[in-house]
């Protein structure tokens, strides 16, 4: 006797996964089929995640030890001096060197930074 064979229909075809069109060329997710996108992405999320928790912390101690919204607003507003001023010239240096070497040492610098206020708010200085 003879097994009858089950017909298939549209409903019982397996569902198309959207995320592989997503990284084709010209897909939303293609920039993460690249390795060195994939570790500059990643190592960018971590360094701004830092950064944050580095402003807030920052902007928490002025206020812990001054209680004045006006030092508060000074820290904070002081924290976009650097982008005002330094836009232009940095614009330039991105033109002129390398980006691997600017990234490493703007980075090194945000480290520094980071590394001091810890130390200065650690020892109550």
């Amino acid at each position: 006797m003879v097994e009858p064979v089950p017909v298939r229909t549209e409903t019982d075809a397996p569902a198309k996964i959207p995320r592989a069109d997503a990284f084709k060329p010209g897909g939303a997710l293609y920039a993460f089929s690249f390795p060195n996108f994939r570790l500059f992405f990643f190592g960018q999320l971590v360094s701004v995640a830092g950064t944050w928790m580095q402003n807030v912390a920052q902007q928490w101690l002025v206020f812990e030890l001054t209680h004045s919204a006006v030092w508060l607003g000074i820290v904070a507003g002081s924290t976009a001096l650097p982008y005002v001023l330094f836009a232009f010239w940095g614009g330039s240096v991105a033109d002129r060197f390398p980006r691997r070497s600017i990234l490493l040492c703007t980075q090194s610098v945000a480290m520094v930074s980071a590394l001091t206020l810890a130390t200065l708010a650690t020892n109550r200085v």
